[in-house]
């Protein structure tokens, strides 16, 4: 049996993708450290990082967060209707170019946010699983698995590949977002997380 402490870490996690799933950005980790130990010797990462003491999103990491959205899509000349809740961290930001944000209306965000449909949770059942392979291996190994800040990085990256196109677009139809009334509904992805069994 696997025995360890529970970890003191935190990290939130910004995801955001297009109703048909076809492009997905890339993630925003937020810790509560700027460079963890665990990074100092990490030329590069796969996603984008920030901290704060409390590991939470702030209005400053959600305004820099657009900016840099924003730049990135004024340079491709496209204008992106970005939908967001209303968590007080993500405010309104002036002068956004080729972004136009859309809030949802309070106490909507359950039945309204296409991630929490279930993109937010396929995100979450993948990352259990490569976090469940590798505490098997380690096992096996007769090894305690430690998992830090910067593995975590990795996963999460590696979770939010793995969402595939069809469970985002199928979660933004569940809430109405489609391009016509007629768009059928997409086949469900036939990869769910695998029982224990199978992992061992």
């Amino acid at each position: 049996m696997c025995r360890g402490k529970k970890s003191k870490e935190r990290l939130t996690v910004l995801l955001a993708a297009n109703m048909d799933g076809s492009e997905k950005i890339i993630p925003l980790v937020i810790g509560k450290f700027l460079i963890p130990r665990c990074m100092k010797n990490c030329k590069s990462l796969p996603l984008f990082y920030d901290a704060n003491s409390n590991a939470r999103m702030t209005a400053d990491i959600w305004e820099k967060t657009l900016r840099r959205w924003d730049l990135n899509f004024s340079k491709q000349k496209r204008k992106v209707a970005l939908i967001a809740d209303n968590c007080t961290a993500h405010c309104t930001v002036d002068g956004l170019k080729s972004i136009e944000l859309i809030f949802l209306p309070p106490n909507s965000t359950c039945v309204l946010q296409p991630l929490d449909q279930g993109i937010i949770q396929k995100f979450k059942s993948t990352y259990r699983k490569l976090l469940l392979q590798d505490m098997i291996s380690a096992n096996e190994r007769k090894e305690q698995l430690q998992v830090s800040v910067l593995n975590a990085i990795f996963y999460i990256d590696q979770s939010w590949n793995m969402v595939s196109q069809k469970t985002i677009a199928n979660c933004f139809r569940h809430v109405g977002f489609h391009s016509s009334p007629e768009s059928e509904e997409l086949s469900e992805d036939d990869d769910e997380d695998l029982p224990l069994t199978e992992l061992a």
